[in-house]
Parts: structure tokens; sequence; C-alpha cells
């Protein structure tokens, strides 16, 4: 079986167009343009989110270790 292939000349003819992928993506899709745009916010919220828990949980760390506490009674603390 032989896949559709452009002509062995490499020149395409007037009623065939030639493949691209970006050309083929769209035509599949065209019908799911809205959920697709929808998909790609969705998914760039989410990492903006978990992107901003690390920021603010980076930020929590620093405080405590800026903070003038005593961590030997910290320590003796957690371990008792």
């Amino acid at each position: 079986m032989r896949m559709k292939t452009e002509q062995d000349s490499g020149k395409v003819s007037s009623g065939q167009k030639s493949a691209s992928f970006f050309r083929e993506l769209g035509d599949f899709l065209r019908p799911y343009r809205g959920r697709y745009a929808s998909s790609v916010l969705i998914s760039t919220l989410s990492v903006l989110l978990n992107v901003g828990t690390y920021v603010f949980a980076g930020r929590i760390v620093v405080e405590l270790f800026a903070s003038p506490v005593d961590w030997r009674l910290v320590i003796r603390r957690g371990f008792s």
C-alpha cells in the first residue's frame, strides 16, 4: 500500500494541495475551535495558579528563616 505523495518531479498539480501540518491541524480543529480556545485558556490559568502557590510558599519560607527565632527552641518543641 502506498501513501499519497507529491508527484515525483516535486511539483504539485493545480488540483492537488501540498501537505501542510498547520493546514491539516486547522481542518481538524475547525469544528472544535471554541472548545480548543477555552481549553488553552483554562490550561494557562491553571499553570499560572500553580506557579503562584510556589511563589507564596517561597515567601513564607523566606519569612520563617528571616525571622529572629531561636531555632533550638523550635527544633526541641518539634521533637518532643
